[in-house]
């Protein structure tokens, strides 16, 4: 009998005075027991700090040859850490740097890091590294700056970071009592080098002092791991104050303190969610799902689809088009053809009958008589949304920016079903790509309610039916000013999921 993450997750979640839990993960082998580990963490709000191990291809291949077991690709634990609150880190370093932030159980609140340092070089170096990292740098009160203004030497800023530099062995302290008083700043920091020097006692003095004064937690760090020697690491964490390795690290860190209490204070989030109900007999029963049925679930679904007419002959294709009104895209109806355009099985704006008979007979030669006329829709963003299930943790989503320029760009972001609209908004303002839907150079901007809202369905739909499923792709999702529409969509069934409605429960896939 083999113990898991998982269960070493579990047990120390239930060992009073656990503050935070660190794990180092090659792959995950039982997966219940990890989920079910990970919702213990967040029901009594303890925060998980993980470092994944086997990220790329190469790092995969390793995991497999040391653990024997599956691993997922990152982009999926990625997600799934995302989903449950866990902290993912990139090194051991930021790992024990962030385990550390949360050592002592200060109660979080909102706002920024706030920063004193004696160097206006190091004062660039932070800013530059927060910006690159993310990590949000508190905007001062004015009453905050004036605070500032009336201790500081003529000639340093008020603005965070601090710069004491100068006499600042006189107002140091100060500073940190002002900053601490600020109600945008949820950490106070000091920037200090800890080695043997003769400026080394003040900079003890000075965070003792903060220790004691500050209501905020209190954090030290210095620009590199070497300049903090291991007695004043001590002397300082005996006072309950987190001694961080060196700059970038300790922004990280500091980062991922205010970002997990942000999480779990619920600022800027909705968490309402509902489920579908569905008629999955047609889907249950068909072998493959061709276009019509298609639109169907999506209908069910409640996602906007592009009016369409399906047609066997040319005069069906053009008595359709008649009902939908020009300009129309004609596409094969094939449910061999899984990829059509690739194959020429979509032809657009056609503005007449003589130009859709033209292309009916052109596509009926290499497709088949079988077509989709639909209603063309231009002008807007085109945006790609799929799912895949993952044989460890079910259905995984992927939103993207759209079309045949998918692969080219490769600007996407994953998640784990189920998002809220708030959350779908979220996701999608992590694309690269994201300013085309707000306006980018004169563009109008996409209605960007209605495209949360499909995205919010749709990760309703991949929770209900993506255990029968190996693949869906909506693409393109058109996003305009006046809403949202999905205009293709694929489902993609295996030799696992072809009956997979006898062995996975729906309530299965919507555990993981």
């Amino acid at each position: 009998i083999a113990t898991t993450c998982g269960d070493y997750l579990d047990f120390f979640l239930d060992q009073d005075g656990t503050r935070a839990v660190g794990c180092v993960i090659e792959t995950v082998r039982d997966t219940d027991a990890f989920l079910g580990a990970l919702a213990k963490a967040q029901a009594k709000d303890i925060p998980v700090v993980a470092l994944k191990l086997g990220r790329t291809e190469r790092g995969r291949h390793f995991a497999r040859a040391h653990t024997g077991a599956l691993t997922a690709t990152y982009a999926i634990y990625e997600a799934l850490f995302a989903k449950h609150g866990v902290i993912a880190v990139d090194t051991l370093d930021e790992f024990l740097d962030t385990l550390e932030m949360f050592r002592f159980g200060f109660k979080g609140s909102p706002g920024g890091i706030a920063v004193l340092t004696h160097s206006g070089g190091e004062r660039q170096l932070i800013v530059d590294l927060a910006e690159r990292i993310g990590a949000e740098l508190a905007e001062l009160t004015p009453e905050t700056s004036n605070a500032l203004s009336a201790v500081l030497e003529p000639g340093l800023s008020p603005e965070n970071p601090v710069d004491a530099w100068g006499d600042g062995k006189l107002v140091g302290i100060d500073c940190l009592e002002i900053l601490d008083r600020d109600p945008h700043v949820a950490v106070v920091s000091l920037a200090a080098d800890l080695f043997f020097s003769a400026g080394m006692g003040y900079s003890l003095q000075m965070a003792e002092n903060a220790a004691l004064s500050c209501s905020k937690p209190f954090v030290v760090f210095g620009a590199s791991a070497a300049s903090v020697v291991p007695e004043a690491a001590s002397r300082l964490r005996a006072l309950r104050i987190p001694v961080l390795s060196n700059t970038e690290n300790a922004l990280k860190a500091m980062k991922h303190y205010t970002d997990w209490h942000r999480t779990r204070l619920g600022i800027g989030t909705a968490r309402e969610t509902t489920r579908l109900d569905l008629d999955l007999s047609e889907v249950l029963e068909a072998i493959t799902i061709d276009a019509k049925l298609s639109e169907n679930i999506l209908t069910m679904a409640g996602i906007p689809f592009a009016a369409s007419r399906f047609a066997s002959t040319s005069a069906d294709a053009l008595n359709g088009a008649a009902q939908l009104g020009y300009p129309v895209v004609l596409k094969t109806a094939n449910p061999a053809i899984e990829h059509k355009t690739e194959l020429g099985g979509v032809i657009l704006n056609l503005k007449s009958e003589d130009e859709l008979a033209d292309a009916y007979a052109r596509l009926a030669s290499t497709c088949g008589p079988d077509v989709q006329v639909q209603k063309q829709h231009s002008g807007g963003t085109e945006i790609l949304l799929g799912m895949v299930r993952d044989d460890q943790f079910g259905p995984v989503l992927t939103v993207a920016l759209g079309g045949v320029t998918t692969e080219l760009f490769r600007d996407s972001v994953t998640f784990m079903p189920p998002v809220t609209r708030h959350e779908a908004l979220q996701q999608l303002s992590r694309l690269r790509a994201f300013p085309l839907l707000t306006g980018f150079r004169g563009r109008p901007n996409a209605d960007l309610e209605s495209l949360s809202r499909l995205i919010e369905r749709f990760s309703l739909l991949a929770l209900e039916i993506g255990h029968l499923f190996s693949e869906i792709d909506i693409n393109p999702v058109i996003a305009t000013a006046s809403g949202a529409v999905a205009v293709d969509a694929l489902f993609i069934r295996d030799d696992n999921t072809r009956h997979a409605e006898s062995i996975i429960p729906a309530s299965k896939a919507a555990h993981g």
